[in-house]
């Protein structure tokens, strides 16, 4: 072979590698499903190290620019409008909303898995002219479980239908059974390595109300079936280890977002065997974005706690008994040394180390916007020292929940992190708390929120959208409650001009509302200012043309961002509570030149004499009434 096709060979695979590594990448999107005349709030999330991902953070308006989403199928844009992204958490990932055009056909299910093609949508995203992988949103009917839920209390199994691939659920209206506690289906039956999906956060979508009756609870807690189990959105806890002749094996990782790390036991002369992983959101315990679960480091001591954020840190297992003071991870709790307890996950807190003069407790991560939506994180196992001893295995982290409906009342949410397993040869570490989103078109009332941590597992998030709320019960307020962004319920559009409401955070005094019609690019239509540390807004809005579909999203602008690997703060606030979708009425829209009055001179009482030309500008036909009105001759 000659110099120069040497050179050309080794240039073309160059430029093959720098295709392959510049070409953004989706590794999932959540929630991944809508229904007709529904704006959803999606996030789409890239690989954990893929920085610059989807270009450089800021907001762009998805028309014609460097970073949009195309669709695969140019008629899908007749079915769904993708509104402004905004790049966040340093290129890795981009909250959006998904706009689904009210006047399409209703989708042939409420199943994903049996949806015709024409409901499918396959899109990519376009990073300065570089097409990321495909992936689909799915455009479904609204399950509608009526009395169901009265003798069923597992969301996405048997009669209470199916979650979606990305762990959503579309509902009409839910009416909870009063005192009864609901849960969300987590596809235990699976092992390691496989993919399970199911323990992707929950997200519950409701056209109609939620109620909870007196008071119902829906509850995403960690430590179903396995203290070290997550909730769905949560980071699994490490399995617990056993030392020499128990005939105890030790156990698995706990499942979840990613897994907690493996147990095992200690034989005698340094000798031992492992158990495996859990399963996690991806292949082998990994999430789907590449976070590994906890690792060990080569010894049969303890086992770490896995994550529950995308872009957060599992803890890692203990890797010298006498000698092991490493940190905990961004979530996970990292293992200690012979029978101590092992590290507890962090999340809007920090988790509790032990010894409490160590670090290995899971650090504060993530941010009180819940962007993206992740739960807390699992605690590291306990590390015994004995003989025929077994220590606790790590508490799984809370999971991950956000509900919306127009009014959500008289109901209990928990995401609580688990215990860890109880041993005095090594307790295992508290799970943390996981996050609770609330967003509400119109109230949110009588609710009681819980998302504390297991013994030593750090506090979750809390996060209120709603434009009134009253009676709302917080299990901690460190870290507090965020209060976030709403727009009404107005849908029809009646005339040239309507007035919009909503609440928002006291915070920032900017939110950007954005419009768009069937004839138009999006464009910022407005900054509303002038109600400073409030939490209501309202403002005038004027349909710019005789469209008969209208899309607008607001978006709260904090005017700047924490820029932090792990407790990253966007400048830009999305809400699921705030998009509108307008079908605009046609009407005769009345214009009059100015008429002339006048009087005949001398004569009083004369009949007055009116001139005036009336003209049509509406798209419908014009009535007016002359009920009042006489014209010469007495026609009238």
């Amino acid at each position: 072979m000659t110099i120069r096709k040497i050179a050309a060979t080794i240039s073309l695979v160059f430029l093959l590698i720098y295709s392959l590594f510049s070409q953004p990448k989706i590794s999932y999107l959540i929630p991944d499903v809508g229904a007709p005349g529904m704006g959803v709030y999606v996030e789409i999330i890239g690989p954990v190290n893929y920085f610059d991902n989807f270009g450089t953070d800021t907001i762009y308006y998805n028309n014609n620019g460097s970073v949009r989403i195309v669709f695969e199928n140019p008629s899908d844009t007749e079915k769904v409008v993708v509104g402004p992204i905004a790049v966040f958490w340093q290129g890795r990932m981009i909250s959006t909303y998904f706009f689904v055009n009210p006047l399409i056909n209703e989708p042939n299910s409420s199943d994903w898995t049996a949806l015709n093609p024409e409901f499918k949508i396959p899109f990519r995203v376009s990073v300065n002219g570089q097409l990321s992988n495909s992936d689909t949103f799915y455009i479904v009917k609204p399950y509608s479980f009526g009395n169901l839920l009265q003798n069923n209390f597992v969301f996405g199994t048997g009669a209470l239908g199916r979650r979606s691939r990305s762990g959503a659920m579309i509902v009409d209206e839910l009416n909870l059974r009063n005192g009864m506690d609901y849960k969300v289906f987590l596809d235990n039956s699976l092992a390691y390595p496989a993919v399970n999906r199911s323990y992707l956060p929950f997200v519950l979508l409701c056209q109609g109300n939620i109620s909870g009756g007196s008071i119902a609870r829906i509850n995403v807690s960690g430590g179903d079936v396995r203290v070290q189990n997550a909730g769905p959105g949560g980071g699994g806890g490490g399995g617990k280890f056993c030392d020499f002749l128990t005939g105890n094996p030790g156990e698995d990782g706990g499942n979840g977002f990613t897994s907690g790390g493996f147990g095992g036991v200690n034989n005698l002369f340094g000798s031992g065997n492992y158990k495996q992983y859990g399963t996690g959101t991806g292949d082998s315990g990994k999430s789907l974005n590449g976070v590994l679960p906890a690792l060990n480091p080569g010894a049969w001591e303890a086992s770490g706690g896995g994550t529950g954020h995308p872009f957060g840190k599992s803890g890692i297992g203990c890797g010298n008994q006498n000698n092991w003071n490493v940190s905990g991870g961004y979530g996970g709790g990292t293992g200690s040394i012979n029978n101590k307890m092992g590290g507890s996950g962090g999340f809007g807190t920090e988790g509790k180390s032990e010894p409490s003069n160590y670090i290995n407790g899971g650090k504060v991560h993530g941010n009180e916007f819940i962007i993206p939506i992740a739960g807390g994180s699992g605690g590291a196992s306990g590390n015994p020292s004995g003989l025929n001893v077994c220590s606790g295995s790590g508490g799984g982290g809370g999971g991950a929940i956000r509900i919306f409906a127009k009014r959500i009342e008289n109901l209990a949410v928990l995401a609580n992190g688990a215990n860890g397993g109880s041993s005095s040869y090594g307790a295992g570490g508290g799970g943390s708390g996981g996050s609770i989103s609330i967003c509400a078109k119109e109230l949110a009332a009588n609710l009681n929120l819980s998302a504390n941590g297991g013994n030593g597992g750090g506090n979750g998030y809390f996060r209120v959208d709603a434009p009134s709320f009253s009676n709302i019960t917080y299990s901690h307020t460190n870290p507090a409650a965020f209060i976030g962004l709403s727009t009404d319920t107005n849908s029809i559009a009646r005339g040239r001009k309507v007035t919009i409401t909503g609440g928002k955070n006291p915070g920032s005094d900017s939110v950007l509302i954005f419009l768009k019609s069937q004839n138009s690019d999006w464009f910022l239509y407005n900054v509303v200012t002038g109600f400073k540390n409030q939490i209501n807004f309202n403002f005038d809005l004027t349909f710019p043309d005789t469209s008969k579909v209208f899309y607008l999203c607001a978006i709260q602008d904090f005017n700047n961002a924490i820029i932090d690997t792990f407790k990253y703060k966007p400048r830009y606030l999305f809400s699921q509570s705030a998009m509108n979708i307008f079908v605009r009425e046609k009407v005769g829209i009345c214009v009059g030149d100015t008429l002339l009055n006048e009087q005949i001179k001398g004569c009083p009482g004369s009949v007055v004499i009116d001139t005036g030309v009336l003209r049509n500008f509406g798209d419908a036909p014009l009535t007016i009434n002359f009920s009042n009105a006489r014209f010469a001759n007495n026609f009238g």
